[in-house]
């Protein structure tokens, strides 16, 4: 196991979430002295949930990216990680694109000169520099307003509430209160489409998590369980596997067949 790798893909934060998936995987099965790695497109998917097509296009940016190197190895391919490239990994990305592919075109956008204003505007309204007077009538007026408004239409202070599933991570040591809303959408999401309950993934975790953070000297149990999702996933999997996740033994993964055991169907099932 390439620890040292797999710190350094953590520790990355210019990794787009499907580009972590394939590194940690791949990082995951690297020795960690020369860094030689020759997991298959197969175990690839099934540590991070990933599309084939994802996978192979990953696989050819990163390499040409020189985060590793790629050789023949029999049936499969051997891949030689860069420890060095992996930290200072930090592609050039467009920042005129939008989503969908979409470029901002700010040649659009005609550019107000600050010394014009409209005259349709500001002629109609005498301008007043430095009234003190007018500043306290506008202060008066917005505290009036604000006083006589309605309760209903003050804005008033949310509390992020963990739901049910991500209540063992509050009593985590390094744990912050703050809104982990979107950690907790991202971790939910992930689980949902791996068909695995998000509840047994999180406790999972913190039993884990006093010999995580040692081991690879992390201080936030929420952000690294967010980074390591595909991991945590791919761990539960492989216990539905063996033990079932009813109780049963017999390895039905939920909303599924019985028939069907060991997680998500592979799309190497159906190949001759």
């Amino acid at each position: 196991m390439g620890v040292d790798f797999m710190e350094k893909v953590v520790d990355n934060p210019h990794f787009t979430s499907s580009e972590n998936g394939v590194m940690f995987s791949l990082a995951r099965h690297a020795d960690n002295n020369t860094g030689v790695a020759f997991p298959s497109v197969r175990l690839i998917h099934e540590d991070s949930g990933l599309s084939l097509d994802v996978i192979w296009k990953h696989l050819r940016d990163l390499r040409e990216a020189g985060l590793f190197t790629k050789q023949q190895r029999g049936r499969g391919n051997l891949y030689t990680l860069d420890l060095d490239a992996i930290q200072a990994y930090s592609p050039r990305r467009d920042q005129g694109q939008v989503r969908g592919g979409a470029r901002r075109d700010h040649d659009q956008v005609p550019r107000r000169d600050l010394g014009q204003v409209p005259s349709s505007d500001h002629d109609q309204v005498p301008r007043r520099d430095h009234d003190h007077e007018a500043v306290s009538e506008a202060l008066n007026e917005s505290v009036n307003e604000s006083s006589t408004s309605s309760p209903m239409s003050r804005k008033t202070k949310v509390v992020w509430e963990p739901p049910k599933w991500f209540v063992p991570m509050v009593g985590l040591e390094g744990y912050k209160k703050r809104d982990h809303g979107k950690a907790c959408e991202v971790i939910r999401l992930y689980c949902e489409g791996a068909h695995v309950e998000p509840g047994i993934v999180v406790q999972n975790f913190a039993q884990e998590w006093p010999w995580l953070k040692v081991e690879f000297g992390r201080s936030d149990p929420v952000q690294m369980l967010r980074n390591t999702k595909h991991v945590q996933v791919s761990k539960m999997r492989g216990k539905q596997g063996q033990h079932g996740v009813n109780g049963r033994g017999d390895g039905a993964v939920p909303h599924e067949p019985a028939g069907q055991t060991g997680g998500t169907r592979s799309p190497w099932d159906n190949r001759g």
